[in-house]
């Protein structure tokens, strides 16, 4: 079961969703799901954990979704948006699907963790650093911008990228690779300094957090959303999301993808406010010594887990008619819908602030 083929009904959740951000549309939306949410639970492998459990994890990854990444008035593109979300949740059951950035042990999430823990404090500092590390990226020209862009975005060996952009360019591979070998090492120097002035809070603290907010800072940074984009590439930016998922570094790559990343990167430069970009003037000096990998800092190694079921089996007999009927899922359904209101009251609560303050 999947969400790139929508079922009118949950079309009809979607377009009230965005058409007005309310815990009520939120949570018809989920409910309109239940099935694709049930089926998704049951071919889930996760030892030790219940079905309440996988409900709960799918479930609030759906929910921050709808919380952050569905603008409101974009309904014209409700069946990308759903492919977006049918994405995200088959990166959380499927570890092969997972951007694993580093294996240092010492920053692996050791915790487990409910949204309750996903504070809104944590989601504003989650986003500022979502927005620094895309500045980050915009920062450099066309060429240079696609270095960072496809190691965080596609596969995280600078190598593999230098490959790629000089069979296309027809350059030394070698050459390439010592240039962009100290191109990304000046980014992560840029990204520690723009880390240590973090107006909501320190970014050492993401160290401690528990799994949930880690995997979802991961999510967010790996991630490139339909708000972050103009509508006429969506389809591009969907298309690029299934190179990732289905990314094989032995295999050889098609050179044509490099034009998804461009027009992509082309529609969030247009999108991202001028003075959030910190330009990049010219190659700077290279830092003495090794700069730490900020990016696995803050991610860290993400748990495996294994799915069970492969996609495209038959549909779990053991689902209700109506998602009324299966208390547990309505139980998680409730709990999680009154984290999010409280979110969008606190979002709404903190607009108000700045627009009285401005």
């Amino acid at each position: 079961m999947s969400l790139e083929k929508p079922t009118p009904k949950q079309i009809i959740a979607y377009e009230n969703f965005v058409k007005k951000h309310s815990p009520e549309n939120a949570l018809n939306f989920i409910l309109s799901c239940y099935k694709y949410i049930a089926t998704k639970a049951h071919k889930w492998f996760l030892p030790g954990a219940s079905r309440r459990d996988k409900i709960y994890d799918i479930m609030a990854e759906m929910y921050l979704v709808l919380l952050e990444d569905f603008c409101e008035c974009k309904s014209e593109v409700c069946k990308s948006a759903l492919s977006y979300l049918d994405l995200k949740i088959k990166r959380l059951i499927d570890p092969s699907r997972k951007h694993v950035f580093s294996d240092i042990d010492e920053v692996l999430p050791n915790q487990l963790s409910t949204v309750d823990s996903l504070t809104y404090e944590k989601l504003e500092m989650i986003d500022e650093i979502v927005q620094i590390v895309r500045g980050c990226v915009l920062g450099y020209n066309q060429e240079n911008k696609l270095v960072p862009f496809l190691f965080i975005h596609i596969f995280p060996k600078i190598h593999w990228i230098s490959e790629l952009l000089a069979e296309r360019s027809h350059t030394d591979v070698n050459q390439r690779y010592d240039t962009d070998r100290k191109r990304m090492n000046r980014f992560n120097e840029r990204l520690r300094i723009s880390f240590e002035s973090l107006s909501a809070g320190d970014w050492h603290e993401i160290l401690e957090w528990g799994q949930l907010e880690r995997r979802h800072l991961a999510y967010r940074l790996t991630s490139i959303s339909p708000k972050e984009v103009y509508s006429d590439v969506v389809e591009d930016l969907n298309l690029f999301a299934q190179w990732r998922e289905n990314f094989s570094i032995c295999q050889k790559q098609d050179l044509s993808k490099l034009l998804l990343a461009e027009n992509i990167l082309s529609s969030m430069n247009r999108l991202y406010v001028k003075n959030k970009i910190a330009e990049v003037a010219g190659e700077e000096a290279v830092p003495w010594g090794r700069t730490p990998d900020i990016l696995s800092m803050l991610m860290g190694r993400i748990v495996e887990s294994h799915v069970c079921v492969a996609e495209g089996e038959e549909p779990y007999k053991g689902i209700c008619d109506k998602p009324e009927d299966d208390a547990e899922f309505m139980d998680v359904a409730s709990e999680l819908n009154k984290w999010f209101g409280n979110m969008l009251l606190e979002r709404n609560k903190r607009a108000s602030e700045n627009r009285l303050n401005w």
